[in-house]
């Protein structure tokens, strides 16, 4: 379990993350990765992966208005500090912290390796998206500023695994990663609400025809854009609604995810062009995205069951026969 440090501990190094973006830092002080991607008003999400020297406070940017960030500790070991005192992180336990428009951050030691990562929702926008006001059910389960969502042997704690991953992928351009981990987090905070305030859905009520209607016409945009598709929180505001709700309407009439779904559009598109022969497996890999063409090629075969340049060699085979 975590445990509240009252002794303040003081931070040789403060360092703060972009607001959007990824720093990377090397010096006589440690090694680092912080990233910050903000993917609408008063919903982002924070990782730092970091070695350190001395102790080091990684502060979250300035906000604007009272937070809520449900979080998880990798690997090795630091403390959430806010309202200057810290809170001990426990490795492969999801928890639910408060914080304020004070200094909020990731405390590290001299000496420590670990890597945290942080879903940051305002209080706000968390009414906003479950219909309910939270502040009366989150008041008793926040009395000490934390609460347990969740422990590693939690079937809920596989999608903070996936997010992880997705974290971590390199093979993937900014869009299709961001994407990704923006569905993962949504996940992780409809799973969340749902412990905490009961029910499966955390609340949500039941989908309208409205919110169908908003899922297919999504479809329709995400299928006619698959190479620079819009987001999924700027279409909930259009659609005026919540990016998860939006997302269960989504789920409901599709039975995939939204970001599984623009994948197999983009996979399908692939398949055909490999077909026609006018481009080479690199040159569409590259414009779907994909760094490498190993990831390219890894995500057709799973979906297809045969590489990219196999496809290639068997359609040319059919349209020139030996003979």
């Amino acid at each position: 379990m975590e445990r509240r440090i009252e002794a303040e501990h003081r931070a040789d190094t403060r360092f703060r993350p972009p607001t959007d973006g990824l720093i990377r830092s090397s010096d006589a002080q440690g090694k680092s990765v912080c990233e910050r991607l903000d993917f609408s008003e008063g919903f982002a999400l924070c990782r730092v992966q970091a070695r350190t020297n001395r102790p080091t406070l990684f502060e979250a940017p300035v906000k604007d208005g009272d937070y809520l960030h449900i979080q998880v500790l990798l690997e090795g070991c630091c403390a959430f500090r806010n309202h200057k005192r810290d809170t001990r992180l426990a490795p492969f336990r999801s928890v639910l912290l408060d914080s304020d428009r004070n200094t909020a951050g990731w405390l590290s030691d001299s000496g420590c390796e670990f890597h945290a990562v942080s879903i940051d929702i305002s209080r706000e926008r968390l009414s906003r998206w479950v219909d309910r006001d939270t502040e009366k059910l989150l008041k008793p389960l926040l009395r000490d500023g934390q609460h347990e969502v969740t422990a590693m042997n939690s079937p809920d704690f596989d999608i903070w695994r996936r997010l992880s991953g997705e974290v971590l992928r390199s093979g993937r351009d900014n869009t299709m990663r961001r994407l990704a981990i923006e569905s993962h987090a949504m996940q992780i905070v409809h799973s969340s609400m749902a412990s905490l305030f009961g029910g499966e859905d955390g609340g949500l009520p039941g989908l309208t025809p409205r919110d169908r209607d908003a899922a297919h016409d999504m479809r329709d945009r995400l299928s006619a854009d698959f190479l620079t598709p819009p987001d999924l929180s700027s279409l909930a505001a259009e659609y005026r609604m919540s990016p998860r709700r939006l997302e269960r309407a989504f789920r409901e009439s599709f039975g995939v995810s939204s970001f599984q779904y623009l994948l197999n559009v983009r996979l399908d598109y692939a398949y055909q062009a490999l077909l026609g022969g006018e481009l080479h497996y690199k040159e569409i890999a590259w414009r779907l995205g994909y760094r490498h063409a190993t990831s390219f090629s890894h995500a057709f075969r799973k979906k297809f069951g045969i590489a990219p340049s196999e496809l290639v060699r068997r359609s040319m085979r059919a349209k020139h026969p030996a003979g």
